[in-house]
């Protein structure tokens, strides 16, 4: 009777024993979920336990205090699930990644779910010449972080519009205008290694090498141009990565309203920054970071970005470089027509200054329109509130899913739905607008891509300064 009894116990504790670790492992084969996690859960996600487990991590643990997928781990920070599948990875891809393509388009234009950030990007025309219509030049989207196709090269005196264009790369020459890195604008190191310390540039995968760190990843460009050609400011703040240096050097010009925390914030009169404040001090401080001190050149944007969080913000920059004209002292291509390619190094654009060299020298104070978040002053001339730097860089792709949907900075052609029409009046579709932006006589008006001749238009101002029942500038002011 012991023995029937005995058995019966354990039969009925093992069946409770199966039972319960069959419940405790029904979660683990993520009914209807997905093989990486998602930064975001799906929409319309139920919770865990029903329909199928939201896989979203972006609220988890440490994240919302740290940002991004690409720098700032802590052990509390849920990240490296987003990229990388422990048991449920894509078998043709490396590194536990979903897909064998780890470049960046392989997880922001569209072609993997693990990321909220979806930017579009076309192929390339490369059949277009100069003379041809230059809508053709986007026919099949563009491609590049400023979507960069041939009619851009052509019109920024890149390449002669004739002859063999050259092809898209990912290198870092200059006339190689189509990668995410080629104008050092993201780093190329996914995990972030020598990354920014501050935070906010870090999530967004920026470059902060010093001259000294790229000369070591470039040494090719050590052999063409002598050492410490990339990377710092000026002799000032080489010490630092470029990002870093930009940051220290906007802070030193702007300490009583700029201030910076050890564990890598950034504020604004003592307050974590708002979302439109954050977008244009990175954007600011990466597009028109002043860098290259031994061979005269600034970034792209270096006499035009300014971080502008707020009135009475100014940044010293270069107004003078060392080359000061098309005098043909650098080689011909690809503008051997015009005397030379000496524009790309230059920042003095009315060739009216003497010579100079980027570094400390030829500074002056400048500062731009707000780019932080204001209410209208109707008083003022203001009739729209300020929403960062999108107020003005206002074209939108409904294919990209970043914030508001807008191309800006990015700029690739929009490949669906667009809120400008085409210069002539048409859709708007597959057209880009050159400064990410449209122009319109009043808030209210439709609006019109921008070309490099109508960003000087007074459309550009007119969305906020003339509302839609006809008051504004040159008419109440």
């Amino acid at each position: 009777m012991k023995r029937t009894l005995l058995v019966v116990v354990l039969v009925l504790a093992l069946t409770f024993a199966v039972a319960a670790s069959a419940f405790a492992t029904t979660g683990k084969f993520f009914k209807g979920g997905v093989d990486y996690y998602t930064w975001l859960n799906p929409t319309g996600s139920p919770s865990p336990g029903t329909a199928w487990v939201a896989s979203g991590t972006s609220t988890i643990g440490s994240n919302a205090t740290n940002p991004g997928v690409h720098a700032n781990y802590l052990a509390t920070t849920a990240k490296c699930g987003i990229c990388h599948s422990v048991h449920r990875a894509a078998g043709d891809g490396v590194k536990l990644l979903p897909t064998a393509d780890a470049t960046c388009a392989g997880c922001h234009t569209g072609t993997t779910a693990i990321t909220a950030k979806i930017i579009t990007w076309g192929t390339l025309n490369m059949d277009w010449r100069a003379g041809d219509p230059e809508e053709d030049a986007w026919a099949t989207g563009g491609a590049g972080p400023h979507n960069d196709n041939l009619a851009t090269l052509w019109d920024d005196g890149e390449w002669d519009g004739i002859s063999t264009p050259p092809p898209p790369s990912f290198e870092i020459d200059p006339f190689s205008r189509y990668g995410c890195a080629t104008r050092r604008c993201h780093a190329t190191n996914p995990h972030g290694a020598n990354s920014s310390k501050y935070k906010i540039f870090a999530a967004k995968l920026l470059f902060n090498n010093s001259p000294a760190d790229d000369d070591a990843e470039y040494p090719e460009l050590v052999v063409e141009n002598g050492p410490g050609t990339y990377g710092g400011d000026d002799a000032v703040w080489d010490a630092f990565g470029a990002t870093d240096a930009s940051v220290e050097r906007f802070v030193s010009n702007n300490s009583s309203l700029v201030s910076t925390t050890a564990a890598g914030d950034i504020l604004y009169k003592g307050a974590a920054l708002d979302a439109n404040q954050t977008h244009a001090l990175v954007a600011g401080l990466t597009c028109g970071r002043p860098s290259n001190p031994s061979t005269g050149e600034d970034e792209c944007h270096a006499e035009a970005s300014y971080a502008i969080i707020d009135k009475g913000i100014k940044e010293n920059r270069n107004h003078a470089t060392k080359i000061t004209g098309n005098d043909n002292s650098l080689p011909a291509y690809p503008n051997a027509a015009n005397g030379g390619s000496n524009n790309y190094f230059r920042t003095d654009n009315t060739g009216g200054e003497a010579p100079g060299f980027g570094g400390n020298d030829n500074r002056d104070s400048k500062t731009g329109h707000v780019a932080g978040t204001f209410a209208a002053v109707p008083g003022s001339g203001s009739y729209a509130p300020i929403a960062g730097c999108t107020s003005c860089h206002d074209q939108t792709d409904s294919a990209n899913t970043v914030a508001g949907n807008f191309t800006f900075p990015h700029g690739q052609t929009p490949t669906g739905n667009t809120n400008a029409l085409a210069e002539g009046g048409g859709t708007g579709t597959m057209v880009r607008s050159r400064i990410w932006s449209g122009w319109s006589g009043d808030i209210l008006g439709t609006k019109t891509v921008t070309t490099s001749t109508s960003k000087a238009y007074d459309g550009q101002c007119l969305k906020c300064h003339r509302d839609g029942a006809g008051a504004g500038i040159g008419l109440t002011k």
